[in-house]
């Protein structure tokens, strides 16, 4: 499996400081310093002969996130039990792998603020730039001034009560998502979050079929649908069509979940949400709610990534580079016919190296061709030509309409590294069809 980690950039607000009684009042939360007392008695924590006391106090400081990096680095000075310093080392190492395939987590203390201000903080917070759509979004209509007392919650149960007080939500745009007014990830369903992913219960389905061509053959169909939404900052390589059931069973005790598994394999994933359908089995004599589903699926995820950046790109010619041990040969950029150019590359392949199943996706999303004014140039196809030893892309590009400026510049992540997430879920008290 593969993946990539971008840079994640910050936003900082824009908004002007004319008015200091109604700009916002964001507060980082930081861990306090401890007294001498207080690092004793915490490093007893980590240390003690209670597993689960051990575990417990290690827990705490990985819920707290980022704002807990200066109190490990000063338990770490203080620390002279072994298993102590292992559980502090253990708990910055989980912080740094949550910053990237765990949820983020938000604090955000707001008073009379923008909308514009909310969503920049939030932007900081959450590792991924949010932009508005129209960008001009904020400068149309009247948007409300807002509170927010958000205190280390994690990005989808931040986001609900962001959506709430500014009436601006993240609606599904091209590989991610765009800050939009009114609807777009509305929780109207039953939710559950599991790390950077927010579960949503959409509908439950009952259906009959009868096959007149095949003796009057009876079919029925009976699943659970449901929407997956990603955070901004987690960049989605593939995911599994197939949801595994671990219970399913109705209030009277029936048995729901399928007699066979589900097998089914891994596909390129694009954008920040998929519907997955969880496929149930209707009993002889229903009960009135389905008391349990419990199940989960997969995802890959990239972790990271390095950018080959290529300028004066329509002179350049057969410009050959290794990126993660991948071999990669830009041949050309060349005037196509009207305003379109065409790029041709070649990676060296190798079967064994799991990013070639997601090479092509990873072209259409992750390369772009920028003007000398930074605007990108649109892509309008692709195609591709295979030899066992080389796959050779041939990429159409088209400058804006109203773009001005030849092809200047080449940006390409690639990805380095990736790493399968089991997303879990679980839902109670729904209804059962009849």
């Amino acid at each position: 499996m593969l993946v990539a980690i971008e840079a994640w950039g910050q936003v900082a607000s824009t908004e002007p400081a004319t008015q200091p009684a109604t700009q916002a009042t964001t507060v980082p939360s930081t861990a306090p310093a401890l007294s001498a007392a207080q690092v004793k008695e915490y490093l007893a924590k980590l240390s003690v002969d209670d597993f689960r006391a051990r575990q417990a106090a290690q827990d705490q400081l990985v819920a707290m996130g980022d704002d807990a990096r200066p109190l490990i680095a000063e338990l770490l000075l203080a620390a002279r039990e072994d298993e102590a310093r292992l559980r502090l080392e253990a708990a910055l190492a989980q912080i740094d792998e949550n910053r990237i395939t765990g949820a983020s987590l938000i604090t955000m203390h707001l008073a009379n603020a923008s909308p514009k201000q909310a969503f920049a903080e939030l932007s900081r917070q959450c590792f991924a730039e949010l932009h508005p759509f129209p960008e001009n979004l904020w400068e149309t209509g009247k948007w409300p001034k807002v509170t927010l007392d958000i205190d280390h919650q994690p990005f989808w149960a931040a986001m609900r009560q962001i959506a709430d007080a500014t009436h601006a939500d993240l609606q599904p745009f091209g590989d991610g998502a765009r800050i939009s007014r009114g609807g777009g990830f509305r929780m109207n369903g039953p939710s559950i979050i599991r790390g950077p992913f927010l579960i949503v219960a959409t509908q439950i389905e009952r259906s009959q079929t009868i096959a007149l061509a095949q003796a009057g053959d009876v079919r029925s169909e009976f699943s659970l649908r449901m929407t997956v939404y990603a955070e901004p900052k987690i960049r989605v390589l593939a995911h599994s069509q197939a949801v595994k059931i671990d219970e399913a069973r109705d209030d009277q005790g029936n048995d729901l979940a399928p007699p066979v598994p589900i097998v089914s394999g891994f596909y390129n994933a694009s954008g920040g949400m998929w519907t997955l359908l969880a496929p149930l089995r209707y009993p002889p004599h229903p009960g009135t709610r389905i008391a349990r589903i419990r199940g989960s699926t997969e995802f890959v995820i990239q972790t990271q990534s390095q950018q080959l950046q290529v300028p004066d790109i329509l002179n350049v010619h057969d410009l050959s580079k290794t990126l993660g041990g991948m071999p990669i040969t830009v041949h050309e950029m060349k005037k196509g016919g009207g305003n379109s150019y065409e790029l041709r590359i070649s990676i060296v392949r190798d079967p064994q190296d799991p990013r070639f199943t997601h090479l092509q996706q990873n072209l259409n999303q992750r390369l772009r061709v920028l003007n000398a004014a930074g605007d990108p140039l649109e892509l309008r196809g692709m195609s591709s030509r295979a030899s066992n030893a080389m796959m050779e892309f041939t990429i159409t590009f088209v400058a804006p309409p109203r773009s001005t400026g030849e092809p200047s510049k080449l940006v390409w992540d690639i990805p380095t590294a990736s790493k399968g997430i089991n997303v879990p879920f679980e839902f109670t008290d729904l209804p059962m069809p009849r």
